[in-house]
């Protein structure tokens, strides 16, 4: 419904296989450094495609993050992550997101591997990002 507020910064939902506790996980970050009022989602799918002894990588986990803001995930290391964001103005709920007032941003595939923190700088111009519409997220 038009009008719910939009989650708290760094709030995560999990997928099915939940929060990653304990064992080897790096610190993922997210910046939002567009200096656009537009609020994102951010969705980080697991590329692993097989078992990986002591690796229990989420399948998803979806990222809010206000304009302007940075918030920060740990994830398993040495596992794939696809990092995709949609922005907009208007949000509409939890499902819909922004509706068709919405831009779609790939930001490609990183991985995790311990010791520095990962980094998704949404709007520097050395962050690899590709617009892919509205209709994929």
């Amino acid at each position: 419904m038009i009008g719910d507020a939009f989650p708290a910064s760094g709030t995560v939902q999990w997928g099915d296989e939940g929060q990653p506790i304990g064992g080897n996980l790096g610190r993922l970050e997210i910046w939002d450094v567009t200096q656009s009022p537009e609020n994102k989602v951010v969705k980080i799918r697991s590329g692993m495609v097989m078992e990986m002894p002591g690796v229990r990588a989420p399948a998803y986990a979806v990222v809010y993050v206000k304009a302007g803001q940075r918030v920060a995930l740990n994830l398993p290391n040495n596992v794939p992550y696809k990092v995709t964001a949609i922005a907009g103005r208007k949000w509409i709920d939890g499902n819909e997101l922004f509706g068709d007032d919405a831009t779609t941003v790939d930001f490609g595939q990183t991985v995790m591997t311990g010791g520095r923190p990962q980094v998704i700088a949404m709007g520097a111009p050395d962050q690899t990002a590709n617009v892919v519409g509205n209709k994929r997220f």
